[in-house]
Formats: structure tokens, sequence, C-alpha cells
């Protein structure tokens, strides 16, 4: 039986990046004894889950795009109410923050640039002298579009 209320230890703010990551947070309590965390509500409290033994608060369906927020008021801040109970029913619930950040790599809603597939990383290409090939140059479209080449002066 657990003694006296538990108390909350995480922190009750998060940042994720948008469609890459669906786990938010692991939920800690000080508590004496076992209890069981379940979301209590929150304008977001139904796009989120948690895990009633361990604490892991998660998005359902994956971290949302950052340009088409799913949250209540559209920002991109994320608000779920989150209890721990302990077995004697001692509780404490917190409202928890989730902002969706923009993902630097999406390069603005989406369209990844394309990436050279066999070049090294040094960006140069070595060849033995006196011949006339170069290089069969190769890349791929994280999207999965079509790639247009081109040379550049």
């Amino acid at each position: 039986m657990c003694i006296g209320r538990p108390v909350w230890l995480s922190n009750d703010e998060f940042n994720v990046f948008e469609e890459k990551t669906p786990l938010v947070a692991d939920i800690a309590v000080d508590v004496e004894g076992q209890g069981s965390y379940d979301i209590a509500g929150g304008e977001d409290g139904d796009l989120f889950e948690i895990n009633p033994s361990t604490g892991l608060l998660r998005f359902k369906d994956g971290a949302p795009d950052f340009e088409n927020p799913l949250d209540a008021d559209g920002d991109n801040l994320y608000e779920v109410s989150v209890r721990f109970t302990d077995f004697s029913g001692a509780s404490v619930t917190r409202l928890v923050r989730v902002t969706v950040e923009d993902d630097p790599s999406d390069n603005g809603g989406g369209n990844a640039p394309p990436q050279f597939t066999n070049i090294p990383d040094d960006d140069k290409l070595y060849l033995d002298e006196n011949t006339t090939f170069v290089e069969m140059i190769q890349a791929t479209d994280p999207e999965g579009g079509s790639i247009t080449y081109s040379i550049k002066d």
C-alpha cells in the first residue's frame, strides 16, 4: 500500500519532429507502490495512447505532419492530461504539452532533395588518365518522384 500521494517527476513539455517520432515521453512518478497510467483528457487526448504500466506516452498514429497539424487549435502544440493512480487510489494528474516541430531535413514541406547514390561523401569522382568514361550518375528521390539530370557550369 502506498503511503502519501504520488509525486510527478517528469517534464511536462516535450518537443518532437514531425512524422519522425511517435514516442513522446516516459512519464515518471515517485511512488512507494505500484499503480497505473491513463489518459485523463486534454484537448488532444484522443490523439495519444499511454502504456498503463510503464507510462510510455506516444502518438497513436505517429508524430503528425507539421504542415497539417491535428491538434485542437492547429498550432502544433498538443495537450494531453496524464494521470497516475496508485493502488490505494491516490492519484496525480498533469497536463502534458507536446510541440511538433518542422523537420529541417524536410526542405519546406515534404519535398526533400534527391540524393546521389554512387558519389563518394567528398563529392569528388576519381578516374584513370586517358579514359573517356567518367561515371554513370545515379540518384533517388526520397518521395519516389522522377529524376531529371542536367549539367551546370
